[in-house]
């Protein structure tokens, strides 16, 4: 593994990193195994759709993912694969749009914020039946 920016705690209180991104890695090391809340990238080459596909479906955890490409129909055919609540396309951040709802797949998040899905989700309905 390559630390090639950051890997230091900041000042301050808590356990934060400075923007960090690591080179040389694989599915065997924690930085990519486990859910980590960034600034942290690990980099892994692939060659083939297919191989990038196995990097990114993680057995466990689907909160975000992101993808850069020039060819729009990758883009939507990746997407549709990705198995992660949030997906961005050549852009990172969450939108400014709060109907917009969020929540990960599989074991990442506690169900969902924002959107219509989380107001399905807090709703709670009561059937009563009376005899008169």
């Amino acid at each position: 593994m390559e630390c090639l920016a950051g890997g230091a705690l900041t000042d301050g209180e808590g356990y934060f990193y400075a923007p960090t991104l690591l080179a040389g890695v694989d599915q065997s090391f924690p930085a990519v195994m486990e859910e980590i809340f960034g600034p942290v990238l690990t980099v892994q080459s692939f060659d083939t759709e297919e191989e990038a596909m196995a990097l990114a479906d993680h057995p466990t955890y689907g909160l975000a993912a992101g993808l850069y490409t020039g060819d729009l129909s990758r883009a939507i055919r990746l997407t549709r694969r990705l198995q992660a609540g949030t997906v961005w396309v050549n852009r990172y951040g969450r939108s400014r749009d709060h109907i917009l709802p969020t929540g990960g797949y599989k074991r990442s998040g506690i169900g969902n914020d924002l959107g219509r899905e989380a107001y399905l989700a807090n709703r709670r309905s009561k059937s009563v039946l009376v005899g008169l």
